[in-house]
């Protein structure tokens, strides 16, 4: 009878692989997967930062660009204003000067404001509020050189001395009559005889209160004729 040959047994066993190498590196493999996504994202939301701060910058620059160009043009217009005006003041100087002359009157300018200063006794006789003939002439040329600046208001002042008003003077008791009359005589003139529009007009009287000389009362004895911008409204209703 045959006998089967015994398996030989091993006189050793072969060793089993570790799986947690290879674990492990499946872990550092997505860790590092991880931290290059982790950077990646990090570097794009950084780059969309800088991206919109550049944005922001260049708008900044944009907006600060056309804030200085709308300042220089404020300033350039404001100038161009500015001269126009002073061009007009010196125009409308010449013209008055023209029409009172040297020795008629004087001539000054002050706050956007022309004043026409006019020695009574070129206009009025002593203590009266009639108008002379040269008062009349200088008048007619003042009235025509105010026509070409309808813009201005034409404020008419009377002022005189302190010297008293004499007892015999039946027409004025007081300064005060005195120079509100010759200041509406002369407002009356230029509306009626020149035809300069009342609503321009205005008149009143400074008695002798407001002196511009302590030891000649004929330069206080005066008209003055003051040029202003329309300053004031009318409100209609």
């Amino acid at each position: 009878m045959n006998r089967t040959n015994p398996v030989p047994v091993p006189t050793h066993y072969a060793p089993r692989r570790s799986k947690v190498p290879a674990l492990i590196s499946v872990l550092i493999i997505l860790a590092c997967a991880a931290g290059c996504y982790y950077l990646y994202d990090r570097s794009a939301k950084v780059e969309e930062a800088l991206q919109a701060a550049r944005a922001e910058l260049a708008s900044q620059g944009d907006e600060e660009r056309t804030r200085l160009a709308l300042n220089e043009k404020a300033i350039a217009e404001e100038k161009a204003a500015a001269q126009k005006k002073a061009d007009e003041e010196n125009r409308m100087a010449a013209k008055m000067k023209n029409a009172i002359g040297t020795e008629q009157g004087e001539l000054s300018s002050e706050n956007g404001r022309l004043t026409l200063q006019l020695v009574d006794e070129v206009l009025f006789r002593f203590g009266e509020a009639d108008l002379t003939d040269q008062g009349k002439a200088v008048l007619s040329k003042v009235g025509t050189a105010l026509q070409e600046f309808p813009d201005k208001q034409v404020w008419v002042q009377g002022h005189t001395d302190d010297t008293p008003i004499s007892k015999n003077n039946e027409k004025f008791s007081t300064n005060w009559d005195l120079s509100t009359a010759r200041a509406v005589t002369v407002v009356r003139f230029l509306q009626d005889e020149v035809g300069v529009e009342p609503k321009r007009l205005a008149a009143v009287g400074f008695g002798e209160f407001r002196p511009v000389s302590k030891k000649k009362d004929r330069l206080n004895r005066r008209i003055e004729i003051v040029l202003a911008p329309s300053e004031v409204s009318i409100t209609r209703k």
